[in-house]
């Protein structure tokens, strides 16, 4: 499904702590979504308003379809489905992350 997907963009900033960094991304409808995390964080999830959400970190890709099917089984999501793909950025320190996210897909005209 990655290729049905429009690609984001994202990017990294070290936060004033030093420690913390921010993955993150400018949405089309104004928001700037950020998933925080350490070096040492679990992956961790943002939800954009518009219905874009996104993961980073280890494992990243299973804790976003995790966090999906949490949303399907409170009730949450129930007509909607994703289209997911994945990438990585690089942290402040020169490591991989990895990062998946999931757009809601259209259906009808």
């Amino acid at each position: 499904m990655k290729d049905s997907v429009k690609p984001i963009e994202f990017s990294v900033r070290l936060l004033r702590d030093g420690e913390t960094f921010g993955v993150r991304y400018v949405c089309e409808c104004g928001c700037r979504p950020q998933v925080r995390l350490r070096r040492d964080s679990p992956a961790a999830h943002e939800h954009c308003c518009c219905g874009i959400a996104h993961a980073a970190g280890p494992e990243a890709r299973a804790h976003l379809d995790a966090y999906l099917a949490e949303r399907k089984a409170n009730g949450e999501d129930q007509d909607r489905t994703y289209a997911i793909a994945e990438t990585t950025v690089t942290d402040p320190w020169g490591g991989i992350v990895p990062v998946a996210y999931a757009v809601p897909v259209r259906s009808g005209p």
